[in-house]
């Protein structure tokens, strides 16, 4: 069971408890890019930086991932996601900045 405990919608920053580990995950969202953090870090981050409490339960990350970003979109309907500025620097990059890119992904 997955918590979401606390998200900032400007962002998509969000505090989640995985197996009773409260973690920190923040866009592209891989599960082992989390960072485990107190339990003080969550009031913090409501209490000092804006972020909304939350109690929404999920079965899977992929669920959880979702939800977040759909909250993230529908706060900031006219910025584009990460995935669609990816695509359009694909379609205008040049061909030096491709394999530079590329080189960086291998």
């Amino acid at each position: 069971m997955l918590e979401l405990l606390a998200l900032a919608l400007e962002d998509g920053w969000a505090y989640v408890r995985r197996d009773g580990v409260i973690q920190f995950a923040r866009p592209p969202y891989r599960k082992d890019a989390c960072h485990t953090v107190a339990e003080s870090a969550v009031e913090d981050a409501v209490t000092k930086h804006g972020f909304m409490a939350s109690t929404e339960t999920f079965d899977e990350w992929d669920h959880l991932t979702s939800y977040v970003r759909q909250r993230v979109e529908e706060t900031q309907p006219d910025v584009p996601s990460a995935e669609e500025i990816g695509r359009a620097y694909w379609e205008v990059a040049e061909k030096r900045d491709l394999a530079l890119a590329l080189d960086h992904v291998e």
